[in-house]
């Protein structure tokens, strides 16, 4: 039999679907308990009423009074040592619950895959989304609200590329940590990142999105009060002055990163990051992102709204330089740390001048087919959501976009954003 100690409205689970939760009320132990109505849930003096025997996995009161006179005697004889492993455990232990008790799930990095099923429709999915609805922790909670963070798409691809290629700059160990330190972190295709990012969409079948909103950069910078105050009804809470500033340790609107504004500055909200973007890839952007720009109220800034041709998908891909500058900056480091054999009579014959060429010549080849490779993904991706730009989910249902958040007009400092 399974012997837990529980702390003040920590609970257990048994299976998928039954949570069990204690309160201590003097020398009573409350237990609260959510399981399905076929499961019969009965007090143990109601069950022997009924004919039932005690179960023999209880334990019995003396045999209790035997393990509390044994922990006595154990605790007369722990040393020093064992003292600091208890309190290390303890400290462990208490963290782990402070933190389950403030859970606010970030997903930061939700990384989608699109595919054309057997209608002909654009199926949306993303592995590590499916991997969080599998978690007991997830199941756990009766009812979920989200919101979803919102910029401008050009004006974020541009910021997240300078941010992958500064991190990339950092180093692995200032951004993962001593024991990733030999990590060689790289620019991903962003383009086709952002393009394919739709966490903004609600899947009918999904929790996440039962009760969720989409929340633009935007508003927050530039009518911070209109749009928290909206916000934290949203979410039942108390709106407070706190929401409105960046606070860290104390002291605010302290420095994220150098360079980076500071607070609630708005210079950020019409920064186009020329050096992390250029044209090609903000028309490729918001043209296959054209129904969210046109949901969620933001202007075309690059592309003219005009039909697209498919040798046009194909001249911007072309031309997106900016992203493939990173890549290759990023990517090439890695080819070049990694070790090459080579085998065979020919090259055993060679000189060690030609050795040497062949050497340095494998990771220049690599990186042409790696970025080969983005260029003939992007087009494909292209011909995909050229045939519509309505999406589903795994079982064929639509996705729908996720309402935005309504600011109260009273409340506004500047005009909304477009």
């Amino acid at each position: 039999m399974l012997t837990l100690n529980l702390n003040e409205g920590e609970y257990i689970t048994v299976g998928d679907n039954i949570v069990i939760q204690a309160y201590p009320e003097g020398k009573r132990v409350t237990l609260r308990v959510d399981a399905p109505r076929e499961i019969p849930v009965l007090r143990g003096s109601l069950q022997e009423k009924g004919g039932a025997p005690k179960p023999e996995a209880l334990a019995q009161a003396g045999e209790r009074k035997s393990r509390a006179k044994a922990k006595s005697m154990g605790q007369q004889l722990r040393n020093e040592r064992y003292f600091e492993k208890v309190d290390r455990w303890q400290a462990r232990k208490d963290a782990a619950r402070d933190a389950f008790e403030t859970f606010q799930p970030h997903f930061y990095n939700i990384v989608y895959t699109l595919y054309s099923d057997s209608q002909n429709r654009t199926v949306l999915t993303a592995d590590n989304v499916k991997a969080l609805h599998k978690s007991k922790l997830f199941k756990s909670f009766k009812y979920i609200k989200t919101f979803t963070p919102m910029r401008r798409f050009t004006t974020s691809h541009g910021a997240t590329v300078k941010f992958m290629y500064s991190s990339t700059q950092r180093g692995a160990e200032e951004m993962l940590g001593e024991k990733k330190k030999d990590v060689i972190l790289i620019v991903p295709d962003a383009v086709s990142q952002r393009v394919l990012n739709r966490s903004y969409m609600a899947d009918p079948d999904d929790r996440l999105y039962k009760d969720s909103i989409v929340v633009r950069f935007e508003d927050g910078k530039l009518n911070p009060k209109a749009t928290f105050s909206a916000l934290a009804a949203f979410l039942d809470l108390p709106y407070t002055e706190s929401m409105t500033y960046c606070s860290e340790q104390g002291k605010h609107d302290v420095e994220s990163y150098e360079g980076n504004v500071r607070g609630f500055d708005p210079a950020t909200v019409y920064r186009t990051y020329d050096e992390y973007v250029n044209d090609n890839e903000r028309k490729y952007i918001e043209y296959f992102l054209r129904d969210a720009y046109a949901y969620y109220g933001y202007d075309f800034q690059y592309y003219d709204g005009e039909p697209v041709s498919e040798e046009q998908v194909k001249a911007w891909v072309s031309g997106f330089e900016r992203i493939d500058h990173y890549i290759r900056k990023t990517w090439i480091r890695l080819y070049e740390k990694r070790n090459y054999t080579f085998s065979g009579k020919d090259y055993e014959n060679s000189s060690e001048a030609v050795k040497k060429a062949l050497q340095d010549a494998i990771p220049e080849a690599l990186m042409k087919r790696q970025l080969d490779d983005f260029r003939e993904n992007r087009i494909k991706n292209a011909e995909i959501m050229e045939r519509d730009l309505h999406f589903v989910n795994m079982t064929g249902k639509p996705l729908k976009m996720t309402p935005i958040l309504q600011l109260d007009p009273a409340l506004l400092e500047n005009p909304v954003y477009h």
